[in-house]
């Protein structure tokens, strides 16, 4: 379809338009403006509404890593996406969030690293799913950056993939003192691929 066409170029001509300031947003340890990021997410929801941009580096190299925010209506767009993503010196562009490590995340000025997060879990292999309550040091329910750092934790250690076909219910409560039959997101992406594959 043309029309879609023309969005993808669209937003490819305004990524190169404005790298410069989103390498520096990167960059930017103390960041405290995140103005270019909301205008590269309004750019990329233009091209679907389900898209949703993350930054980051490898070395020195910036990754624009096309994410779907764990909306499979939106696995379609990210391949497209990428897919239309022309050569950027110093990019590299990335379809969804992949299983990996990562030690600390931050939103919108708040950061949780991975030992702040335990899960407890109940495999349903009928279903093919796994459900999950995040037990968080410091939950605040009235936080809304916990739970988005929780989701962007799963992605990135359990796999966006994984997220959106193996994950079931989800909940968010606070970690108590010593709680029994909790795991790491690690030891999760573990039991998903052991169980549910």
């Amino acid at each position: 379809m043309i029309f879609k066409k023309d969005k993808k170029q669209a937003f490819w001509k305004w990524f190169i338009k404005h790298k410069g300031e989103i390498e520096g947003f990167i960059r930017d340890e103390n960041r405290n403006d995140f103005q270019i990021y909301h205008k590269l997410t309004k750019r990329m929801q233009q091209v679907n509404a389900d898209l949703m941009p993350e930054l980051t580096l490898e070395g020195e190299t910036h990754v624009l890593i096309i994410s779907c925010d764990g909306i499979s209506a939106g696995i379609p767009y990210v391949q497209e996406l990428a897919a239309s993503a022309p050569e950027i010196d110093n990019w590299v562009i990335k379809k969804f969030r992949q299983p990996s490590y990562t030690k600390k995340l931050e939103y919108e000025g708040f950061s949780l690293t991975v030992d702040d997060i335990k899960v407890q879990y109940e495999l349903d292999e009928e279903r093919e799913k796994v459900d999950i309550i995040f037990k968080m040091a410091g939950y605040q329910e009235n936080d809304d950056r916990f739970k988005a750092l929780g989701f962007l934790f799963m992605d990135h250690i359990l796999g966006e993939f994984n997220v959106m076909t193996r994950v079931g219910y989800v909940d968010f409560d606070k970690a108590g003192e010593k709680e029994e039959g909790l795991v790491d997101l690690i030891e999760l992406r573990k039991v998903i691929e052991d169980n549910l594959y």
